[in-house]
């Protein structure tokens, strides 16, 4: 192998040996966000605590560099799927980002928070990229409400009021066994908190339901 900007070598003769080399290039895959909030177009989670830990799942390659990102929108402008890019305030932004790191940011009650984690993808033109050469690699934006600490305790406090009244010896069993509720519902695909996932557990009120435990 010779750098690429050394002059072309001359014909090769008959003495001559070649070789062919390939290259394989790892990349991270896709990266999946868990924690804090709901993926952007559902209803946000509501938030109290601090700091809040960001979860997230990726191929670990050794060599991707992870960026995560939080802007803050206002309670009366929530993020959308079409605005959550283009609108808001940028207030975090931080390099080498882990899944678990919990850096301190200022939230402010009643606001709405969006977060994206991307990394930079390897390409032939590594180790010499240009902005405009280098891909990368972005997750989903989740998104979150930030709520004083009793507003998030009362509603997980309806919510278990809400579960009780379904009468269901599997549910009480399982609370016997020492779960708790922690306040979200997740039907067909989409994540429901406070008064959406009371109403919804409501909603159950009298249907005969089946309660199973997984992982």
């Amino acid at each position: 192998m010779r750098p690429y900007s050394t002059a072309p070598w001359d014909e090769p003769s008959s003495n001559d040996v070649s070789a062919t080399y390939t290259i394989n290039i790892r990349n991270a895959g896709t990266i999946t966000l868990l924690s804090p909030g709901a993926q952007i177009g559902q209803t946000p989670t509501q938030i109290s605590n601090s700091p809040v830990s960001f979860l997230w799942n990726n191929v670990d390659t050794g060599f991707n560099n992870y960026s995560i990102e939080v802007k803050e929108f206002a309670e009366s402008n929530p993020p959308t799927i079409n605005t959550v890019a283009s609108t808001g305030t940028l207030i975090y932004q931080g390099s080498n980002a882990q899944s678990g790191d919990a850096p301190y940011i200022p939230f402010t009650v009643g606001r709405y928070y969006a977060w994206q984690v991307s990394t930079d993808l390897s390409n032939e033109f590594n180790p010499h990229r240009t902005t405009a050469r280098t891909p990368v690699l972005k997750s989903n934006w989740f998104v979150f409400k930030y709520v004083n600490e009793g507003d998030a305790s009362q509603g997980i406090s309806e919510l278990q009021a809400q579960l009780n009244m379904l009468n269901n010896s599997e549910l009480r069993s399982i609370y016997n066994s020492g779960f708790n509720t922690v306040g979200t519902v997740i039907f067909e695909g989409r994540t429901y908190t406070g008064q959406d996932a009371i109403d919804l557990v409501e909603s159950l009120s009298g249907k005969e339901i089946q309660v199973q435990l997984k992982n």
